[in-house]
């Protein structure tokens, strides 16, 4: 899995205590709040090993979102990996959420997208996310 790597600079811990390791490199250059999260003197260093096999300093971020939403983001930010599978409404509206909180532009587009296509069966939750973001085209879609 690319999410366990243990040359990876980065440990993300979930809401849920599940850990995720990725590349510094990739959670930088897919949001700018992970990039000044990780660029701070003093971010978390990790309570497990403090380096990696190859000697590199490791950081350790604690989210409030839970591992599956982890997991929804760093497909986004790694490069290798496929977007996550949405099954529901619901989740598409919290990886919509997770996706501002970090501000990584292409899983913005990509679950409102995803939301958009429950509009048909589920125009409740779709106006009601489509609210809650002033999204006026999917409020008239959804209505």
């Amino acid at each position: 899995a690319p999410f366990n790597d243990e040359n990876a600079d980065v440990v993300l811990r979930s809401f849920d205590r599940i850990e995720r390791r990725i590349h510094k490199i990739f959670l930088t250059s897919a949001s700018p709040v992970f990039a000044d999260i990780l660029g701070m003197p003093g971010t978390p260093r990790t309570s497990g090993p403090t380096h990696t096999p190859t000697g590199v300093l490791i950081c350790e971020v604690s989210v409030d979102e839970t591992s599956a939403i982890v997991t929804g983001i760093l497909r986004f930010c790694h490069p290798a990996a496929s977007p996550p599978v949405v099954r529901t409404v619901s989740d598409a509206c919290d990886l919509y959420i997770a996706a501002d909180k970090f501000q990584i532009d292409e899983m913005m587009v990509w679950t409102k997208q995803q939301i958009r296509s429950f509009i048909a069966k589920h125009p409740v939750a779709g106006y009601s996310m489509a609210c809650s973001q002033d999204w006026k085209d999917m409020e008239r879609e959804a209505a």
